[in-house]
């Protein structure tokens, strides 16, 4: 049976993107890896560094997001705050939709904070 989980990770231009979006990815749990992908999209009426899906400007920061079944998520929240060499890890923003809930639960410093609770269905 197929259980979903939504993540996406909201973090600051000012970190290092690269880097920390490949320690992010590093999070393994048996029997899975995480890649989270950008939502940013190349735009070539601009450099190769300015990209956007939406809108008329660049995002004021970094989107990732991926779904994954029988997501470990007390593990990947761990990864998130004791693992990634955050610059400011309490502007690091996660939302995670379970797939029997209604909303998203909405945790930061990193993952560390739970912030907001979503109802179940």
């Amino acid at each position: 049976m197929s259980v979903v989980t939504t993540v996406l990770l909201i973090f600051p231009g000012s970190e290092h993107e690269p880097a920390r979006i490949r320690e992010v990815n590093a999070f393994e749990s048996p029997g899975q890896t995480v890649n989270l992908v950008s939502v940013e999209a190349p735009n070539a009426a601009l450099s190769e560094f300015h990209c956007w899906y939406g809108g008329t400007k660049s995002a004021l920061g970094h989107l990732y997001l991926g779904s994954f079944n029988h997501f470990d998520l007390d593990g990947f929240r761990r990864h998130l705050s004791q693992q990634v060499q955050w610059e400011d890890p309490e502007h690091v923003q996660v939302l995670i939709r379970r797939e029997n809930e209604w909303a998203y639960s909405l945790y930061t410093h990193a993952g560390a904070q739970l912030v907001y609770q979503a109802p179940t269905q």
